[in-house]
């Protein structure tokens, strides 16, 4: 990315287009991202155990985004902002996968 504007601010800039209007240097800020991938580990465990007569108990704890990753969103794509390459938003801020980290514990009886 930053080569590509180098080489359009040597190639373009200060030309004028075809309506005389002059072509502006692009200039990056000094830390922009373009966005990455979604990543969220859930964890669960569990112990199923046998109460007898047919009655389970089923006791179990999960994680859910583990690591805690941001999962930043919505980046802004306009070179002329002086916004570009900054995320505004982050993906599923709601209890579970993708959100901030969660811990949930949980048992179920079964007959």
């Amino acid at each position: 990315m930053i080569a590509l504007v180098e080489q359009f601010n040597r190639t373009y800039a200060g030309n004028v287009t075809s309506r005389g209007q002059s072509i502006p240097r692009l200039a990056l800020p000094a830390q922009f991202q373009l966005g990455d991938g979604f990543s969220s580990q859930d964890v669960r465990l569990g112990k199923i155990q046998d109460l007898g007569h047919g009655v389970k108990l089923n006791v179990f704890g999960e994680v859910f985004n583990a690591l805690n990753i941001a999962n930043k969103s919505s980046y802004n794509f306009n070179l002329n902002s002086p916004g570009f390459g900054q995320p505004t938003q982050r993906i599923g801020q709601i209890f579970g996968s993708g959100g901030p980290r969660a811990v949930q514990l949980g048992a179920r009886i079964s007959f």
